[in-house]
């Protein structure tokens, strides 16, 4: 990913240029689809970069709602621990939540979800607990008094023995 007006161009005119198997231009690097021989020998360290570029060309490919596909680019992102836009890391707290988790992935719809924005109104916390965080101007205030006043005190005690 680049924020730089100048390197997008540069990408996107060397993918221009180059075959039309080539998925993406990254860091001056053309990556590519291909079919190799299954007796091939890699670099295993190469492979979860490897597999990134392979769901970003496979998900080019896709047509529509083509559940075998999806199933395929899922289980890549799965085994190499990816996120991508048809899978996510989710942390499952209890037995409920995998339970819920093997039903949704079993639904026909389990690539049909809602996308949240992220300015969803949460819930209030009702927690006890929870303690509210004081701003340091204030808390530095109030050192400053108690440190005056720890100082008065002892000048006070100094006059009394003299």
């Amino acid at each position: 990913m680049s924020t730089e007006l100048p390197e997008v161009l540069q990408r996107l005119a060397t993918k221009a240029a180059l075959a039309p198997s080539v998925v993406s231009v990254v860091d001056g690097y053309a990556w590519s689809m291909a079919k190799i021989p299954s007796e091939t020998t890699a670099n295993k360290g190469f492979d979860p970069l490897a597999a990134r570029q392979l769901v970003k060309g496979l998900s080019q490919q896709i047509k529509g709602d083509q559940l075998a596909q999806l199933d395929a680019i899922h289980a890549i992102a799965k085994t190499y621990k990816l996120v991508t836009p048809y899978s996510s890391m989710i942390v499952l707290v209890n037995d409920e939540q995998r339970e819920a988790l093997k039903k949704a992935e079993a639904e026909n719809d389990r690539f049909d979800r809602k996308v949240e924005d992220g300015k969803e109104q949460l819930p209030q916390p009702n927690n006890a607990n929870s303690v509210s965080v004081s701003e340091p101007g204030m808390v530095m205030g109030l050192l400053a008094i108690a440190l005056i006043l720890c100082l008065k005190r002892q000048q006070g005690l100094n006059q009394r023995s003299s």
